[in-house]
This record gives structure tokens, C-alpha cells and sequence, in this order.
């Protein structure tokens, strides 16, 4: 049995029984009342809404170029019975046509000037390596030589200083020498041979300055002129990465040409697709707007099909739009006429008129109803567990719904007990609701009579079925 949320009943009971008091006293010498008693059970129940929808036909399509272009050839007339993917019109291709192969030769020169371009980038390269290497030797060069230089200074210095030493040696020999002789002590001979000795020593230690000053300009000059060759080289490898920076950015210009060539041809090459029209619908020709030979613009409508298939509108508050999903199944029904279908499309916005949002539901058979006939539309939301009991079953005291349970007191009569209970909702002469257990065991009826505490009679009642 299928519950309908929307026919929730709010329980006001016109059989309110305002009972005076509550208090568990005994009954004394009161007559035992035989009722029927119903044992509540977990029951499965199906939770759906209805509405009332109205047959229409599924689609009714304008189809279109994407293109401004010359019709070809309009390919159906009205009252054609078409396919989904059936080519109804053409549109003339010639302008397209040169457009790709405009598109590809272009792409080809530009690749072609890249290939060129990739092997003087692939050159460039080479040499800047190749310069690198030859920058690395020259740089070696100083270094050595500038090491050289080095050991030049050092050997000099100590030639110099073991000169100097006998300089020294042979000037102290001299100056002695020339007392000695100014005082007549010793001869000529020996005064003119310390005086050589003196020259002698003096001019070895200014050759060897000259020559050290020789050697060591020299050097500097050598590594000068490679020092200048370095420069030459660092300019050299400059210019050449100058020149590939230019290379790539000539590469990069003609890949864009590339690029841009490429969009144009799968532009076209979808024009090219585009310009034969197909149907996405089964269905049959209500119009040709168009005729072959006429120019069409981008959206213009060209053919017209109505769609075979059939479909149910249903408009549903805004207060339920979040219930339903596409796919959800809905039961359709007719008089005698009854199918399944499932919900195809759920609009996003409400009818600015009424507020209501428009749901489609396409039926599991076509044309079974008349188009333009109203269909009692129930969607499942989905399945509950829950206890279902009899609406007679249920007292409202002070504004509280309760039932009256069947137990046994400590003297082992039975008797009834109130127990307080939530309702969910109802459907017809059951309620759905919260608050007892599977197994309790109520009265079912007639309890506006029943008193808390009060003594009854069981007489076995039938579990209601959902």
C-alpha cells in the first residue's frame, strides 16, 4: 500500500476525550470490558507523491546551420518521416573547401621554415659549444701563463737576491780595498782587481734586472694579448647566442602561423561537417522554412521535426523540487490505463507565471495517451520501514496522542496502560507512527471508553496489513 505524504492528516480527533485526572488507582467492583486488540509489527511502505500531468509530444525541433552560408540542397519536404542522424539539408562547401586547403598549405611553410629554422638553431649550437671549448683552452692559457709569470718572478727574485748578496760582498771588498790603498797599505794590482770584481758584480745584477724586466714584460704582454683573445671569444660566443635568441624567436613566430593555420582548419573542417544538417530526432517533417539555393544564416531554422515519442509534463511545487532526481520512476495512470515511466529532464528554473517547475516523464509505451490528456502522475521518493496502526486505535488527551497497551498487573489481571505516541502521517484508516515497539499489543477500537488501570478482556484482533 502506497502512502501519500501530501494527504497527511493532522490529527485533531473529533472523539477528544478530556479524561479528569490520571492517576493509577485501582478500579473497584468495575465491569470487565471486552475489547479487540491489534499487534503492532515493522511494516515496509512505499513514500510517494501524485500529481496531475498532461500528454504532450516529446520535442519539437528547429534545426539549423551553425553557419551563414548558400543552401546546397534541402533534402526532406514536409511530412517526411526522418531518423536520428539523417541528413536533411546541405549547405554549399566550395568557400570552405578553399579554406582548408588554404589552412594546410599554410601550416606546411610554416613547418617547412621551422625545419630550416631548427637546423640553424642545431648549427648555432654546435658552434657556441664548440666556441665554449675554445674560450675553456684560452682561459687555460692564462692560467698558465700566468703561473709561469710567477715562477719567472720568483727565479729572478732569488737570482737577484744571491746577486745582490755578492754585490754587497765585493762593494764592502772594495771600499776596504780603497782605504787600505789610499793609505799606501796595499797595491795597484790589488785595489784594480777589487775594483773589477766590484764592476764585474755591478753589471751582472743590472743585466740580470734588464732581463728579468724583459722576461716578465714580456709575459704580461702574452697574457695581455690572450686576456684580449678571451674578450674576443666571450663577444664571439655572444653574438652567436644573439643569433639563436633571434632563431627561437623566429621558430616561436612561425609555430604560432602553425597554430593559428591549425585553428582555421579545424574551424572549417567543422564547417565542412556542419554544413550537412542532421537529425538528432526520430520523427516527422512539419516544416521546410528554407528552400535550396536560399542563404542561410548561423541559427536560422531550416528544417522542422516534431519527435514521435511521447512525454508527460508534470508542474510541481517549489517546496517538493528537491525531491526528485532524473531517472526516478513515476506511475502513470488513465481511467483503466496504467504504465511505469521514468523522469527524463527536470527544469532548473521555475514558470515565471505560476512558480512551478516543469518535470518530463517518458512513458514506458508510446501514444497509449491521447495528446493533451490529463494522466495521474504518482513518483515513488523512496521506501520506509515503519509501525502502522488503526486511526480508531489512537486517544487524543490534552493534545497528546496515545494508545492503550494491554499488560498484566501485579495481580495478574489484564488490563490497559496509556502510552504517549508520535504521528508520522496516515494513509486512509491506518497511521504511521513512532513510539512502540514491534510485538505491543493494543486495544484497536473503542477506546474513548477505556480508563487507565481498567480491567479488560482480550479478544484477538487482525494485524493490518500494508
Amino acid at each position: 500500500m502506497r502512502l501519500k505524504s501530501k494527504h497527511l492528516l493532522c490529527f485533531s480527533f473529533c472523539f477528544i476525550l478530556l479524561l479528569s485526572g490520571c492517576k493509577e488507582e485501582p478500579v473497584k467492583n468495575e465491569e470487565v470490558t471486552t475489547v479487540n486488540t491489534f499487534t503492532v509489527s515493522i511494516k515496509n511502505y512505499e513514500n510517494s507523491v501524485s500529481y496531475s500531468g498532461y500528454a504532450a509530444a516529446d520535442e519539437l525541433k528547429r534545426f539549423s546551420f551553425e553557419l551563414p552560408g548558400k543552401i546546397n540542397k534541402v533534402l526532406v519536404e514536409k511530412g517526411d518521416i526522418v531518423k536520428s542522424g539523417q541528413i536533411i539539408a546541405t549547405l554549399d562547401t566550395q568557400t570552405i573547401q578553399m579554406a582548408i586547403n588554404n589552412a594546410n598549405q599554410n601550416i606546411a611553410l610554416a613547418q617547412n621554415k621551422i625545419s630550416q629554422i631548427d637546423s640553424s638553431i642545431n648549427e648555432i649550437n654546435i658552434g657556441i659549444e664548440a666556441e665554449n671549448l675554445t674560450l675553456k683552452k684560452v682561459q687555460t692559457g692564462i692560467d698558465a701563463e700566468k703561473i709561469s709569470l710567477q715562477k719567472t718572478k720568483e727565479t729572478y727574485s732569488s737570482s737577484i737576491n744571491k746577486i745582490q748578496l755578492k754585490y754587497d760582498n765585493a762593494k764592502e771588498t772594495f771600499e776596504n780595498t780603497l782605504t787600505l790603498y789610499n793609505r799606501g797599505v796595499c797595491d795597484k794590482t790589488t785595489y784594480d782587481s777589487a775594483k773589477l770584481a766590484l764592476d764585474t758584480v755591478t753589471e751582472e745584477l743590472e743585466n740580470t734586472k734588464q732581463t728579468m724586466e724583459k722576461d716578465i714584460t714580456l709575459q704580461e704582454k702574452k697574457i695581455e694579448n690572450l686576456e684580449n683573445d678571451y674578450s674576443l671569444q666571450e663577444t664571439k660566443i655572444k653574438d652567436m647566442e644573439n643569433k639563436l635568441e633571434q632563431a627561437n624567436i623566429q621558430k616561436q613566430a612561425a609555430q604560432i602561423s602553425v597554430n593559428q593555420a591549425k585553428i582555421s582548419l579545424d574551424e572549417n573542417t567543422k564547417y565542412l561537417s556542419d554544413s550537412s544538417l542532421k537529425s538528432t530526432i526520430d520523427g516527422y517533417v512539419v516544416e521546410t522554412p528554407m528552400k535550396s539555393g536560399e542563404v542561410t544564416s548561423a541559427g536560422t531554422p531550416v528544417v522542422v521535426v516534431k519527435s514521435g515519442n511521447e512525454v508527460i509534463n508534470v508542474s510541481v511545487p517549489t517546496e517538493d523540487y528537491g525531491k526528485f532526481s532524473v531517472g526516478m520512476e513515476a506511475r502513470l495512470t488513465q481511467d483503466d490505463k496504467e504504465i511505469y515511466g521514468k523522469i527524463t529532464s527536470i527544469d532548473l528554473y521555475p514558470d515565471e507565471t505560476t512558480r512551478t517547475y516543469n518535470i518530463k516523464i517518458a512513458p514506458s509505451e508510446n501514444n497509449l495517451f491521447a495528446l493533451g490528456s490529463l494522466i495521474n502522475v504518482t513518483i515513488s521518493l523512496d521506501k520506509e520501514t515503519s509501525v502502522f496502526i488503526p486511526i480508531n486505535s489512537i486517544v487524543n488527551i490534552n493534545g497528546i496522542d496515545y494508545v492503550y497497551c494491554i499488560t498484566a498487573n501485579e495481580n495478574g489481571d489484564t488490563v490497559v496502560k496509556s502510552k504517549e505516541i508520535k504521528i508520522k502521517n496516515a494513509d486512509g484508516e491506518n497511521v504511521c507512527i513512532e513510539g512502540l515497539e514491534s510485538g505491543t499489543k493494543i486495544v484497536s477500537d473503542e477506546v474513548k471508553n477505556l480508563r487507565e488501570n481498567q480491567k479488560v478482556n482480550v479478544k484477538e484482533g487482525e494485524t493490518v496489513e500494508k
